[in-house]
């Protein structure tokens, strides 16, 4: 365990002045002597498991102020800025050409009262300007909370790099206390029973490790400070360009947005009126297809169709043949029906008297 120890000490590593390095040496002297002159070591035992644990505990406090920034920059919701951006994209759509269109009812409204369009047109301008003019506060209000947060960080950095500073010195009084346990193991009076330093060696290098992980942790979140200070600077700059870009595009815009709309109606009736063209010219080609496909399958095909000829053939040709061997029959039959009627006669004949 004692080499496990040494090697853990080993890797764990403070940089503290000279001054606090002594600090940390005379606390670790003034555990040792505890131990030689107390006959009872449980409480001594227990003392070292609160080593540092006061400034392990302030360490986790400014620990929690660091934590709040980041917790704000991921949860805070401006809910200002986006309302504003959205009532300027209103007010700007509002002098669009189709807002600009007016019913029969506006018109007879407008001529009562004597109302000017252009007028109109004129006011919504200058509502979206003064929108432009909020937003714009806005942003420089955003600007002046980024610096705010800037210094406030700067301060919990301080305080951050004091509550590592006296971590360390802490953790240089538990590494000195733990060499100083090892040592004293070898001693005669703890060669039969060294339980209690094993004890108190123990507590030392859990309160080492607990401590350097509390430093570990520091650490990590004043890198997160410093990322988010680096960003609240690039944000400062953002804004200055918003603010700029804000005053020239979306004054310039407001002037245009007629002349963009009676562009874009042009376009769709030259587009329309193109997409006709299209359709008539395609619609006569396919009819002229169609029709001359008709015409020459009509020409290539004869007005009556030779099976058709074939079959009046064959029918008028059975007509024929029908009507000979009819004949034929009729002929047979009739010879046969006078042979018997001339039999029939001489018989009748023999039997009149005569």
């Amino acid at each position: 365990m004692s080499e496990e120890n040494n090697q853990e000490n080993e890797e764990i590593e403070t940089q503290l002045p000279e001054e606090e390095q002594s600090k940390a040496e005379e606390a670790a002297k003034g555990y040792m002597e505890k131990f030689k002159e107390n006959d009872d070591a449980t409480a001594l035992v227990n003392e070292l498991g609160n080593l540092g644990e006061q400034e392990q505990k302030l360490a986790g406090d400014s620990l929690e102020a660091l934590k709040r920034p980041v917790g704000e920059m991921l949860e805070q919701k401006n809910n200002e800025l986006p309302d504003r951006l959205y009532d300027l994209r209103q007010k700007v759509a509002s002098l669009e050409p189709d807002h600009l269109k007016e019913s029969r009812l506006q018109k007879t409204l407008n001529k009562l009262i004597r109302r000017d369009p252009v007028e109109q047109y004129a006011k919504k301008y200058k509502t979206v300007e003064g929108q432009v003019e909020n937003i714009i506060e806005s942003l420089l209000a955003g600007k002046d909370k980024l610096q705010a947060d800037n210094l406030m960080l700067d301060q919990l950095r301080e305080t951050a790099n004091a509550r590592i500073q006296n971590l360390e010195q802490q953790i240089e009084t538990g590494k000195q206390l733990n060499e100083m346990l090892e040592a004293e193991m070898t001693a005669e009076e703890w060669r039969d029973n060294p339980v209690p330093l094993q004890k108190g060696q123990q507590k030392v290098v859990t309160r080492i490790q607990n401590m350097s992980q509390a430093i570990m942790v520091l650490q990590q979140s004043l890198a997160s400070v410093d990322l988010i200070k680096e960003n609240n600077e690039k944000l400062e700059e953002a804004i200055f360009n918003a603010i700029t870009m804000t005053k020239n595009v979306i004054t310039v815009t407001a002037s245009i947005q007629l002349a963009l709309g009676n562009q874009k109606n042009v376009i769709d009736a030259v587009q329309n009126v193109n997409q006709a063209t299209e359709d008539m010219i395609l619609s006569n080609a396919k009819t002229l297809r169609s029709n001359t496909e008709e015409t020459l399958k009509t020409l290539e095909e004869p007005a009556v169709a030779i099976e058709s000829f074939r079959e009046a053939y064959e029918d008028v040709q059975a007509a024929i043949d029908i009507t000979e061997q009819s004949n034929e029959r009729i002929v047979k039959s009739g010879k046969a029906f006078i042979a018997e009627l001339e039999k029939l006669n001489e018989d009748v004949r023999k039997k009149l008297p005569e």
